[in-house]
């Protein structure tokens, strides 16, 4: 987004080499009237971080003018600093037959660029009536203003939380504030040149210290969602997969089967069942991109060389979970398995609290196997190449098994009770 600073400078290409107006110097270093070649030399002050230079021509000393293209024009235009010389080449050939006359004028316009928006990180210092909104610096930026409100489309703006200005940090303490309650919070950034977009959102619940069976409010997949919490089995689950949007109603809702992440990898849009897939293994733990990576029957790894340090905990490398929540250990999904009554009974996941379903899983290889039948939920434990998983189908059988980490399977965030 731009906007135009209070200075259009005209250069006159029959009378010579030079034209100032305001801050802005400009110096024509040659003109080819056979080929229609202009080289411009210009240099300016501002006091914006950078802009973008255009340029537009008029045929008749000035009266009218028409934008030249892009395309005809290469050098110094984008993202320029304050200083200079810079230097401006136009193809005017290239931009119409008829170029240079007496009467053929140039003008350039300094557009200074707005900021960046900032991007929101998650809140700290959350009580039951107040928190810290978080957010990273942005070059050039004189203030910040942050907005806090009970619905994620700012409709409902708490009061005395639209556009508050937040000067020389990057960080703002709300206070006064219901306890119980999902606040949502968004920046912009401001200089000299105006006022940024608007941040990605963030969410926070206003409850410390944290009780299971609380909502947990989270950033996934670049959204804020929410998602209920049960106590089971000595642990805090989550009330769904990640990446379902309900509760599941039965063991068969497709709503409530999830993401599928392939073991190890963190939340970067890989998991989601549509999402593209590239030839793997990669060498690193973050590939850089979301898609899936498929692998040949020989590897059962997306990552060559393995790495078994990889979703450890709640700060373990990659963890998808958010902030103090991790991946079940195979202990704790075999615990689950066995609370499952009788044995054997292919109703004992649904009927769990934790509403189990037959998600069915991603191979290796980009097909899709299980769902309606089948159920796969990653543990943070390896073996060997492989990874462990619970696992669970339509008639009964239900264990805990060793899959290749190329697959993508579901997975259930834990917390420790009493964090």
């Amino acid at each position: 987004m731009k906007r135009f600073l209070p200075f259009f400078v005209i250069i006159f290409l029959t009378a010579g080499v030079f034209a100032q107006v305001g801050t802005l110097t400009v110096t024509v270093l040659s003109s080819e009237v056979e080929t229609g070649f202009t080289v411009i030399e210009y240099e300016f002050t501002g006091p914006a971080e950078a802009y973008d230079i255009t340029a537009e021509v008029s045929f008749d000393k000035g009266t009218e003018f028409t934008d030249i293209p892009k395309e005809d024009l290469s050098g110094d235009l984008t993202n320029v600093n304050p200083g200079g010389p810079y230097t401006i080449t136009w193809d005017g050939m290239a931009s119409f037959d008829d170029t240079y006359s007496e009467e053929t004028v140039i003008g350039l316009h300094a557009q200074c660029i707005l900021p960046d928006a900032p991007t929101t990180k998650p809140a700290t210092g959350t009580s039951a009536n107040s928190f810290t909104a978080n957010w990273t610096e942005v070059p050039g930026a004189i203030t910040y203003t942050l907005d806090v409100a009970l619905d994620a489309d700012f409709t409902d703006i708490v009061p005395g939380y639209e556009q508050v200005e937040v000067v020389g940090t990057t960080s703002h303490t709300v206070v006064g504030l219901a306890s119980h309650t999902i606040h949502y919070y968004r920046v912009q950034a401001v200089d000299v040149c105006g006022t940024s977009d608007y941040s990605d959102v963030e969410c926070v619940f206003t409850a410390d210290p944290f009780v299971c069976g609380d909502p947990v409010m989270f950033k996934y997949r670049s959204q804020c969602i929410v998602y209920g919490t049960i106590e089971r089995g000595g642990l805090c689950w989550m009330d769904r997969n990640l990446g379902a949007s309900r509760v599941a109603t039965s063991s068969t809702d497709a709503e409530a089967y999830g993401d599928l992440f392939q073991w190890g990898r963190l939340d970067d849009g890989h998991q989601d069942r549509e999402s593209e897939s590239t030839p793997g293994p990669v060498n690193q733990d973050v590939p850089g991109h979301g898609d899936f990576l498929t692998v040949d029957g020989s590897t059962d790894d997306w990552r060559s060389p393995q790495n078994n340090d990889l979703w450890q905990g709640t700060e373990g490398t990659n963890n998808p979970c958010p902030a103090g929540w991790r991946v079940p250990t195979e202990d704790e999904l075999e615990a689950e398995r066995a609370s499952w009554s009788p044995p054997g009974n292919p109703e004992g996941p649904f009927e769990s609290d934790l509403k189990w379903t037959f998600a069915g899983r991603r191979l290796y290889n980009n097909s899709f196997i299980g769902a309606g039948d089948q159920g796969n939920v990653w543990s943070s434990d390896v073996t060997s190449t492989r990874a462990r998983a619970l696992t669970f189908t339509s008639i009964g059988i239900a264990n805990t098994a060793s899959f290749g980490r190329a697959d993508g399977l579901t997975v259930r965030c834990v917390r420790n009770l009493g964090n």
